[in-house]
C-alpha cells in the first residue's frame, strides 16, 4: 500500500501544493496549518515532560527545514519574522541559548558564550542553576541535536590535528587560531597540555574573549591578536605559521572573502604548514530553526563550495583535499584542510 501521509513541509502548507508555494505571500494567516502547528508545540512544551519537549522540538526542527527548503528566500524570510514573534518563542526562550540569541548582546552572531552553552563549558552550569525545568529540557534536547554534536567533535578533531602537525614536524610549532573564541579545543590538545608549542597566537576581535583567555594562567607563548579579518585582509602579516585554523569563521563569510582569506592564511603557513577550515553544510537539518527561532542563518557550504575555497592558491605549492565530519547522514561539517609543499 502506498503511503500518501502527507509530509511536514505539506503539512504546514495546509495542503497547497509545494511547486506553488512561491505565489504565495508566505503568512501564518496564508498557511493556518503552520499556526496550528506551533498552537501545539507550544501545548506540548508547556506540559514540560522531557519526552514531549524532545519530541516537539525535534519535529519542529524537520517541519521548519523542509518548508524552508520548499520556499523562496523571499517568503522565507516573510515567514520567519512572523515565527519569531509567535508565543512559542516565550516558552522557547527558557533555555539559555534560545534566550542568548534573540538578544545576541555581543552584538554578533554566534559569540564564544554562545559557543560556551553548546559546548557545555564555561559557566553553563551556573546559567542552568537559574533556568527553568523547561528550559533545561529544552537545552538538554538542543545538546543531542546533530550540530551540537558536531561542533562539540570539531574542538577535537582541531586539536587533535595540531598534535599530528606537532609530530610530523618534530619540534616545537606555530600556531594561529582565527577567531579564536574562547580557545575551547586546549582541553583536548596534548600539544598544549604538555606545553610543546613554540608561540600560539589566539586572534579575536572580540575583546571579551580574548579577556577570558588571558585569564587562563600564564604563559609567555600565548599570544593575544586583537585583530579584524578586515585588519588581516588589509595589513599583510609577516608572521610564519606550522598550523593555522578557524573553527567557526567561515560559516559567516561570503565566498569571495572566505576565497581572499583562505589565500592570505595560505601566506602565513611555513613550508610543510598546515590550514584547516571548518564550515557547516546545507544537510545541516537544524537550519529552519536556528534561524526562525534563534536569528542565526549561517552561509552553509558543501564539498564543492569548499573546493572553490581553494582556488585562489598558487599552482605547484598547495596542496589540499576536502572531506566530511562523519560518513552518514548525521553529518554537519565539511573541512577543507591545505598544506604548503616544501620546496
Amino acid at each position: 500500500m502506498t503511503n500518501t501521509s502527507p509530509t511536514p513541509a505539506q503539512y504546514l502548507a495546509n495542503g497547497l501544493e509545494i511547486t506553488h508555494l512561491h505565489h504565495y505571500h508566505m503568512t501564518l494567516q496564508s498557511i493556518p496549518a503552520t499556526a496550528q502547528l506551533l498552537q501545539q508545540s507550544g501545548q506540548a512544551l508547556a506540559q514540560g515532560s522531557r519526552s514531549k519537549v524532545s519530541g516537539t522540538l525535534n519535529h519542529l526542527c524537520q517541519a521548519l527545514f523542509q518548508l524552508k527548503q520548499e520556499l523562496g528566500d523571499t517568503q522565507w524570510q516573510a515567514l520567519r519574522k512572523e515565527l519569531v514573534e509567535h508565543p512559542i518563542t516565550a516558552l522557547l526562550s527558557e533555555a539559555p541559548q534560545i534566550k542568548h540569541s534573540q538578544e545576541w548582546p555581543r552584538g554578533y552572531r554566534g559569540d564564544a558564550y554562545m559557543m560556551d552553552l553548546i559546548y557545555g563549558t564555561g559557566r553553563t552550569g551556573e546559567q542552568l542553576a537559574h533556568t527553568s525545568r523547561l528550559g533545561k529540557s529544552i537545552h538538554e534536547t538542543q545538546a543531542d541535536w546533530a550540530t551540537h554534536r558536531a561542533a562539540i567533535r570539531r574542538l577535537r578533531t582541531i586539536a587533535h590535528a595540531v598534535d599530528e602537525q606537532a609530530q610530523k614536524v618534530g619540534k616545537p610549532i606555530a600556531i594561529l587560531s582565527v577567531a579564536c573564541g574562547h580557545l575551547r579545543e586546549l582541553s583536548f590538545c596534548h600539544t598544549w597540555q604538555t606545553q610543546q608549542f613554540e608561540r600560539w597566537v589566539a586572534m579575536d576581535q572580540d575583546p571579551r574573549s580574548l579577556a577570558l583567555i588571558r585569564e587562563k594562567p600564564t604563559n609567555d607563548r600565548l599570544e593575544l591578536w586583537e585583530k579584524s579579518i578586515v585588519s588581516l585582509l588589509r595589513q599583510p602579516q609577516t608572521q610564519q605559521f606550522d598550523f593555522i585554523y578557524a573553527a567557526g569563521l567561515y560559516d559567516y563569510l561570503q565566498d569571495r572573502t572566505a576565497k581572499l582569506l583562505t589565500s592570505r592564511l595560505f601566506e602565513l603557513l611555513r613550508a610543510g604548514g598546515k590550514l584547516l577550515v571548518a564550515n557547516f553544510t546545507p544537510n545541516t537539518l537544524e537550519m529552519g530553526f536556528l534561524e526562525a527561532f534563534m536569528d542565526w542563518p549561517l552561509i552553509y557550504r558543501n564539498m564543492a563550495n569548499m573546493t572553490d575555497l581553494a582556488g585562489g592558491l598558487p599552482e605547484g605549492m598547495a596542496q589540499f583535499k576536502v572531506y566530511h565530519d562523519l560518513p552518514n547522514e548525521n553529518n554537519r561539517l565539511v573541512y577543507l584542510e591545505v598544506t604548503r609543499k616544501n620546496p
